[in-house]
């Protein structure tokens, strides 16, 4: 099978989250096999069935908040990309296991 750029690929067209995905190919294929709302509906419904943006704070606790940079991820990868998100994200880890409520948002300018 050949890629976009007609280079050589071991990939074969399958499935991705329970919709067809092309693999390799030109996006034209790609737009035709790819349904956005069935892959939107269906995590919709397991983030709702999980609850895993469900917030449950207790109000006795003390609080936190952990704002960071927004990510950048332009060109390559460096350890800048490592070193302006993890310490963050660490210490809002390590803040919410000492019992404080934390809050982490996306960073906004």
């Amino acid at each position: 099978m050949r890629d976009a750029q007609g280079e050589g690929c071991d990939r074969g067209a399958g499935r991705v989250c329970g919709v067809a995905s092309a693999g390799c190919g030109n996006m034209a294929d790609v737009n035709q096999r790819y349904d956005h709302r069935a892959v939107e509906k269906k995590w919709q419904r397991e983030w709702e069935e999980t609850g895993i943006y469900q917030s449950n704070v207790d109000w006795s606790r003390p609080k936190h908040y952990a704002l960071t940079m927004l990510p950048y991820p332009s060109g390559d990868l460096h350890i800048g990309h490592w070193y302006a998100m993890t310490p963050s994200d660490a210490r809002a880890r390590y803040m919410r296991m000492r019992g404080y409520n934390v809050l982490f948002p996306m960073g906004f300018d």
